[in-house]
């Protein structure tokens, strides 16, 4: 079992490392581009919605390839999008291949905790998905230190070099440790992959592009939601009529599964992570070394906040460990609606590891909750759509509250507002509509269905 936990951990390290130190930099990308902020961020968007877009394959993917294949190719993928990503050097070609990295990326974590279901039965599921989540943990605190060094040191293109090496050292373990499974031919799910893309695709572009051309004024961009309506509908018609659809909703049957999708993809959508060091880069002045220091430290935060709740929940009710887990999670948000001009080091530092324990220990919970009432052929799936869910609702989020950040600043700045404290305020609601979001959600959604 040891090559194999080493190998989730690794494996997991790539989801984050290369998009954990794309956050920290963004202002500093910005700043190299001759970009917005609104525009930088972009490139988190696009490896989010591409993670959407790819998700749903994974299941068809591990039929077609076994899992020592799937996680080769995904990762031989990665040394390939980050070598070209050192490279380039304009914003466009930079959000393309972000969205490379976010195709290859997507796999990986609904393979990784396959296995982790599979190595860690029973009781000892929490411990198992704790060292499933440390991994992707383990890549953002490595990813956000080095990637905000390396950018101070060097240059932003070096904040990809993290990522190369650790997929370098990866590639031969996969190939030794990883499972060969049961390869088999499977027919792809065409018309559900193109309308389900469809949809994302569409959703994210109206939301990333939009206010850039003024789509209140432009009749034609309204071509975009009414695109991204259709995707979906079309989706769901499809899937409901299809023995073998590219994203098997039958595990949502599980109303453990369904409740604890549909609390992930809320909490996701409401998330600012990416508008934080955005806030304290653009408007603070902090510069990318501590930016990285900062996330290195929610990085630590998340780690044990899964290191506690994986005990925990054998110990002690699930309940009681979720609700101490949203107590620190809404107590470090709070924080965040104090990062205003004359802010100390601490004070952005403290938020940020606060809500990271706080996580984590949702996170443990809710990987738990989610799959303790499934059957084991339905796993492959629910792990897809569990992980689709968070991806979801990151993706949408950030582009939604993107368009949120240019509307709002654009509006206070036509009111005679000046541009540093405009953009302070605007950035400054979103961190106030997240707490918001980070209390009501888990309550309204389990306000029915405790994790008893």
């Amino acid at each position: 079992m040891g090559p194999a936990v080493g190998l989730i951990l690794l494996v997991n390290m790539l989801t984050t490392l290369n998009i954990a130190a794309v956050g920290v930099t963004l202002p500093a990308i910005g700043a190299a581009l001759g970009v917005s902020p609104a525009q930088v961020m972009w490139l988190a968007d696009a490896y989010l919605i591409a993670t959407v877009c790819a998700t749903p394959l994974t299941a068809f993917l591990l039929q077609r390839l076994g899992p020592r294949r799937l996680l080769v190719v995904c990762i031989a993928g990665t040394i390939v999008a980050s070598g070209l990503a050192a490279v380039t050097r304009g914003l466009l070609p930079l959000v393309g291949l972000l969205f490379v990295q976010g195709l290859f990326a997507a796999p990986l974590l609904p393979t990784t905790q396959t296995l982790v279901v599979a190595l860690f039965p029973g009781s000892r599921r929490g411990t198992g998905m704790a060292i499933w989540g440390a991994g992707g943990t383990a890549g953002a605190l490595i990813g956000a230190l080095l990637g905000g060094w390396l950018c101070t040191q060097f240059s932003w293109p070096w904040i990809f070099a993290p990522a190369f090496a650790v997929a370098v050292v990866t590639l031969p373990l996969v190939w030794r440790a990883a499972p060969v499974g049961s390869p088999r031919a499977v027919a792809v799910d065409w018309l559900g992959l193109a309308t389900f893309g469809t949809g994302i695709l569409a959703l994210g572009a109206f939301l990333n592009i939009g206010d850039n051309v003024d789509w209140h004024k432009t009749p034609s961009v309204f071509l975009l939601p009414v695109a991204a309506i259709a995707g979906f509908a079309g989706f769901a018609w499809h899937a409901r009529r299809t023995p073998n659809p590219i994203v098997d909703l039958r595990p949502f049957a599980s109303r453990d599964l369904a409740t604890v999708s549909l609390l992930c993809f809320g909490i996701g959508a409401f998330s600012t992570a990416f508008f934080q060091p955005a806030m304290l880069g653009s408007v603070l002045g902090f510069d990318a070394t501590f930016l990285g220091v900062r996330g290195a430290f929610g990085s630590i935060g998340m780690m044990a906040g899964l290191m506690i709740a994986g005990p925990a929940l054998g110990r002690t009710r699930p309940f009681v460990v979720f609700a101490t887990g949203l107590v620190l999670l809404g107590i470090g948000k709070v924080g965040f609606t104090h990062y205003t001009p004359g802010l100390t080091q601490l004070g952005a530092i403290w938020p940020a590891v606060l809500s990271s324990v706080g996580f984590g220990i949702l996170t443990a919970v809710l990987a738990t909750m989610a799959f303790r009432s499934l059957a084991p052929e339905h796993i492959g799936a629910a792990s897809g759509l569990f992980v689709l869910s968070q991806q979801l609702g990151y993706a949408l989020g950030v582009a939604g509250l993107d368009a949120y950040l240019q509307v709002r600043t654009e509006h206070l700045l036509a009111a005679g507002t000046p541009q540093a404290f405009a953009t302070e305020l605007a950035f400054l609601e979103l961190f106030w509509l997240e707490l918001t979001a980070a209390i009501l959600i888990p309550v309204l959604v389990l306000a029915r269905r405790r994790p008893v």
